[in-house]
């Protein structure tokens, strides 16, 4: 049986010796607080006080239960408590201890204190897929549309339903945001476009990763 783990590493300079024990304490509140809602908090807090740099905190995982998501909003928290300013990130690693395919993956994220916020985030799964999937084109096709006589059953975003020749080709990126419209039945679905220009095979991406929901701590 394979074992999973988040692993990572990273610091949080507090702006002072004595925000850096407060923010110690801030991190057992926060444990109390998942508690009470019936969870536990992936990561562990330590002071790390450094000769260049004696106001920090170390932040890793608990050998290897690791929730970037807990830590982004511990150091929100920290931010919005200690009025910290600046950008700080940290990246992760999803590792297992067999050789499991897509096993093996990771991220990383950039927050902008002053602002509370998530300002980038990058995600190897994502990545990854984006590389593989940006020279492909694609149209969108409704058999029950083209029986009904609607057009030939391909989407075009100024007409509606059209004849193949009249299509809106999306490209990856397109692809991924665009929302699939009505059709009879909702059967209308992404077909690629070979290589003369003319749709291939049905194909059924995978859903996109979803994004963790940010919150504080009160």
């Amino acid at each position: 049986m394979a074992d999973y783990s988040t692993r990572f590493s990273c610091r949080l300079d507090t702006g002072s010796t004595g925000n850096a024990a407060r923010s110690v304490r801030l991190f057992a509140a926060y444990e109390r607080l998942m508690a009470r809602h019936g969870d536990i908090v992936c990561f562990e807090v330590a002071a790390d006080p450094m000769e260049d740099s004696p106001c920090g905190v170390w932040i890793h995982d608990g050998d290897g239960m690791g929730d970037p998501d807990h830590v982004i909003n511990y150091v929100l928290a920290c931010a919005k408590r200690f009025k910290l300013r600046g950008r700080w990130g940290f990246s992760w690693a999803y590792v297992c201890s067999r050789p499991v395919l897509d096993a093996f993956s990771g991220g990383a994220c950039v927050l902008d204190l002053g602002a509370g916020e998530v300002i980038g985030d990058f995600h190897c799964g994502d990545w990854i897929d984006e590389m593989i999937q940006a020279g492909k084109r694609f149209m969108i096709y409704s058999p029950n549309e083209s029986q009904m006589g609607q057009g030939g059953g391909y989407w075009s975003n100024d007409d509606g339903w059209v004849d193949l020749g009249s299509a809106t080709i999306f490209n990856w990126s397109e692809r991924r945001i665009f929302c699939l419209p009505a059709s009879l039945g909702n059967d209308a679905d992404w077909v690629d476009i070979d290589g003369d220009g003319t749709p291939g095979s049905e194909i059924h991406l995978p859903a996109d990763a979803d994004r963790p929901k940010i919150g504080t701590v009160p």
